[in-house]
């Protein structure tokens, strides 16, 4: 039965397991070789926003081991792992109109910062231009469920990766005629100061989409979710985003797709739903 992504992450985000009293979110299960901690999803989709969850597509997501190794659709210009040894793709370089989630949820945020990196690999098909709706696509979202509030959302898809900060590469050209080519962001680093977050329940979700149509990749790198600032591993490039404070009200929220905000906003009804059933 086909499901839509706001009904996914209303699911998602009240099946992901909260931690009580929790300093930062869990992110040492890379490092261990695991996704511990987080909640992974996987399915079809189609460009009219129809989903199918399908489970079977979680092994296109993985750990990935060995600083200093280089994605080879970049031609070798993004190392896959940001710091440490291990980090986590979500989806793989593989067409057939899937897409993966990540979801994590904190209760009780404890620290007054909040670090983590991505990096995104799309196809852009070129010759067959697609639509917004079709097109391989990335997006990266923070929550605060004590307010309903969006703290951070980045989206891109290939076909419009040119704003919000991120600098992109043209990568390995898959057709070998121009008619495909492979695209790639930097490491991104995002800072936000959570100073006035104390104690919040928060919640993270990253997503990646192949296109609709089926012929064409997109999977991302995530890494370094913690309350002290990064230190990348040597030789890599990165790319700073400073979400600013957030004192005063929430941080301004890039100029998004609608099926991010869509994805957001039903989120925060599932989780004022579930606190009130258990209240």
């Amino acid at each position: 039965m086909k499901k839509s992504l706001i009904t996914i992450f209303s699911v998602t985000a009240m099946a992901v397991p909260a931690f009580a009293g929790s300093v930062s979110f869990d992110n040492p299960g890379f490092e261990a070789g695991n996704s511990s901690g987080w909640t992974l999803h996987s399915g079809d989709w189609q460009s009219n926003g129809s989903e199918t969850l399908n489970n079977s597509h979680q092994s296109d997501s993985a750990v990935i081991t060995g600083a200093g190794a280089t994605d080879s659709n970049t031609n070798g210009g993004l190392q896959t792992v940001l710091a440490g040894n291990n980090s986590f793709r979500l989806n793989n370089a593989a067409n057939g109109a899937n897409y993966s989630t990540l979801t994590q949820s904190v209760t009780n945020y404890g620290s007054s910062d909040m670090y983590f990196g991505f990096a995104a690999v799309l196809e852009n098909p070129i010759s067959n231009p697609h639509t917004e709706a079709q097109t391989p696509k990335f997006s990266f979202n923070l929550v605060d469920n004590t307010t309903n509030t969006s703290l951070y959302s980045i989206s891109f898809d290939s076909r419009n990766a040119v704003s919000q900060g991120v600098t992109w590469h043209a990568g390995l050209n898959t057709n070998h005629d121009g008619s495909a080519t492979w695209m790639f962001s930097d490491w991104n680093i995002v800072h936000i100061d959570t100073s006035t977050l104390i104690n919040h329940n928060l919640t993270l979700t990253v997503m990646a989409y192949d296109c609709a149509l089926g012929g064409h990749g997109g999977y991302a790198y995530i890494d370094a979710f913690q309350p002290d600032p990064i230190i990348p591993n040597a030789g890599i490039t990165v790319n700073h985003l400073d979400a600013g404070t957030l004192a005063g009200g929430p941080v301004a929220v890039p100029e998004t797709s609608t099926w991010v905000m869509g994805f957001l906003a039903l989120g925060a009804v599932g989780f004022m739903a579930r606190r009130k059933r258990v209240s």
